[in-house]
This record gives C-alpha cells, sequence and structure tokens, in this order.
C-alpha cells in the first residue's frame, strides 16, 4: 500500500512539471541531478573519503548541470527569466575533463579513495548530471510529447517487468539482482515497446523522418532494452556498496536513482538516437 501512495504521489508531481514544462519541469531535474549526487556520494560513507572528494563532485555537478543558465545570465543587464538551451558542448566537455582531472588530483593525495572509485564516481556524476540536463532540453526541443515518451518507456519496463515477471519469472537474468528474471526482462521490453509506440502514433515529435512511425517502433523497443540496462546498472552500484536502496526518500520505493534509474539511462539513450540516428535520417532524406 505504501508502495502505491508514494507512486501516486510521484505522478501528481511528475505530470504537472511535464505537461507545465518551462521552470517546472527545471525544478523537477534540479531535484532528481540534487538527490541523485547526494546519493551516490551516500555509498562511500563507510570509506572515509577524503572532504575534497565531496567538494569537488558537488561543485562540478553543480556547475555542469547549471552553467548554461549561469552563463546566460552573466554580464546581462535586463534579465530575461527564459530558459536557455542546457547543452553547450564547448562548456561540457570543459567542466567533464576538468571534473576528471581535478578527482584524480584528489585521487593522488588521499589515502582512502583509490582510482577505480575516481572512475565510479567520475561516471555515474556525470551520467546523472547530463540525463538531467537532457530531460530538460528534450522538454524544450520536442515539447510534453517527447519527455512523456522518455517517462512512459522507462516506467513500463520497470511496470511490465515486474508484472511478468512475478507471474512467469523462472530463469534468473544474472547475479547482479537475483530477483530479476529473463521472463521480466522481456516483458518490460514488450511493455515498453507497445507503450512506447502507442504514444509516438497518438503523438508524434520527430519531423522529417521517413517510416517515423515503424522507426518509432524499433526506438521504443531500445528503450525497453536500456530500461532493463540501467536498471541493472544502479543495481550493480547497490550490490558493490552492499546497500538495498540509495535512501529512503520515497518509501516503498527507496530513493531517487531507484526510482529513476532507467529514466535517467533512457534519457541518454534517446539524446544518442536523436543526434546520431535521427539527424542521419534528415540528413539522408
Amino acid at each position: 500500500m505504501k508502495r502505491v501512495i508514494t507512486a501516486i504521489g510521484l505522478l501528481l508531481v511528475l505530470v504537472p512539471c511535464v505537461i507545465l514544462g518551462d521552470w517546472f519541469i527545471v525544478g523537477l531535474c534540479t531535484l532528481i541531478c540534487g538527490c541523485g549526487i547526494y546519493e551516490i556520494l551516500k555509498t562511500g560513507k563507510d570509506e572515509n573519503w577524503s572532504i575534497a572528494v565531496y567538494i569537488v563532485t558537488i561543485l562540478f555537478a553543480f556547475l555542469l548541470f547549471s552553467w548554461a543558465f549561469v552563463d546566460a545570465y552573466i554580464g546581462t543587464v535586463n534579465v530575461q527569466l527564459a530558459i536557455p538551451s542546457p547543452f553547450i558542448v564547448k562548456d561540457n566537455i570543459v567542466l567533464v575533463v576538468a571534473f576528471l582531472l581535478s578527482l584524480l588530483t584528489v585521487e593522488c593525495l588521499s589515502e582512502n579513495f583509490h582510482v577505480n572509485v575516481a572512475f565510479y564516481l567520475f561516471t555515474l556524476t556525470v551520467m546523472i548530471t547530463v540525463a538531467c540536463q537532457g530531460l530538460i532540453y528534450v522538454r524544450l526541443e520536442h515539447g510534453i510529447q517527447g519527455c512523456a515518451y522518455i517517462f512512459l518507456c522507462s516506467f513500463a519496463t520497470d511496470v511490465g517487468g515486474h508484472v511478468i515477471g512475478s507471474k512467469f519469472g523462472k530463469h534468473k537474468l544474472n547475479e547482479v539482482s537475483p530477483k530479476k528474471t529473463i521472463e521480466g526482462a522481456v516483458g518490460g521490453i514488450l511493455f515498453s515497446t507497445v507503450a512506447g509506440s502507442v504514444l509516438y502514433l497518438l503523438f508524434p515529435f520527430f519531423d522529417n523522418v521517413p517510416f517515423n512511425e515503424i522507426f518509432m517502433i524499433f526506438v521504443s523497443l531500445i528503450m525497453g532494452i536500456g530500461g532493463v540496462i540501467g536498471d541493472l546498472i544502479f543495481s550493480s552500484v547497490k550490490r558493490q556498496s552492499h546497500i538495498k536502496d540509495f535512501s529512503e526518500v520515497l518509501p516503498g520505493h527507496g530513493g531517487i536513482l531507484d526510482r529513476f534509474d532507467s529514466v535517467i539511462f533512457n534519457t541518454l539513450v534517446f539524446l544518442v538516437v536523436e543526434a546520431i540516428v535521427i539527424s542521419t535520417f534528415q540528413t539522408l532524406f
């Protein structure tokens, strides 16, 4: 019952933010990003990391996520509260490289912060912040439909995996998440494929892509696979950190990363599909 109530509460927050867009989606992504970084840093609480690790990670996560907004208003006399595109490639590259160099420097000067942990922290921090940037970008560029598509495919994968896995699951998927089954993974992928395809057929959001309805069935299939992989990635992190949930902020669900793991990964998948596949189609045709 607690899980259902929390899920309803999440929908009451997510749906208005996606529909209203503007600063509401920025606020939602800021919350996801902030809580996600906190939960990742929390996994190192028993490893006696240097305070410098936390300072560097929080600083660069903040800069990477918000620099587009800061840059848009630096030197502006009459500030216009318009949302800039969060993707400024040059700035992102500079900040990501600076973050990596800073973490590796801290690793060299710390006894309890090793290079493998530095790369783990770097990878997940960049994943979370860039994915949250991506959600804002998708809402700006593709409207409610594009943003809803990512959430729907991701949540459909979770629901399908739970429903099919609990009823028909017999074969273990892997050792990372013992409760997940092959049947559940296939069910989740099918749920995502159907849900994403139906949404796109009703509310298309790509232009100038030939055979786009058929193509988006394939993309929805990829998003389903991405949802399964995203879930497994963060399950692996929890297993390595010997924790059940990232936090208890969402009763019955765990932490923000427990609930939005597949959304984070699928946002990156969507951005890759848009940048490479869609752009290629539009150039060729």
